[in-house]
């Protein structure tokens, strides 16, 4: 397994992305650093993104990477996500026709509805934890 530190922080500054780390070029666990830190080619390459929360600096190369990649890929990008958090947020605050015209018809389903679900993505698997946080569940 190849594990790439694309971000690891709240905010972003010269030499500082937001939190994003990439599994064997495939996997994108948050994304807040894709669009930042990846050239199309590599972008283009994300085939499945697990959302821990959906703060703004996990989330917000999103619409981005969703912009870039349209009409480019054959296969859409699967985004793996907690029903207790993610998708109604980024439903609401997003993917909502206001903030960026048209990307509010993209479906958004989250796939880890039960804490104990496992996600099954590239040969990897995995099974969310939860933990608590005052904003999010």
């Amino acid at each position: 397994m190849k594990l790439r530190v694309l971000g690891c922080h709240g905010g972003e500054l010269p030499g500082c992305r937001s939190t994003c780390f990439l599994v064997d070029g495939s996997l994108a666990l948050d994304a807040g650093a894709l669009t930042a830190s990846l050239d199309l080619r590599r972008a283009g390459r994300v085939d499945h993104i697990v959302l821990t929360h959906s703060h703004f600096d996990h989330v917000k190369d999103l619409p981005l990477l969703s912009d870039l990649v349209v009409g480019w890929r054959k296969t859409p990008i699967s985004i793996w996500a907690s029903h207790a958090c993610v998708p109604d947020a980024a439903r609401e605050n997003m993917f909502n026709g206001v903030a960026l015209a048209g990307l509010h018809r993209i479906p958004l389903r989250g796939a880890a509805g039960v804490p104990a679900a496992e996600l099954h993505a590239r040969g990897r698997r995995s099974r969310p934890v939860h933990t608590p946080c005052a904003r999010c569940w």
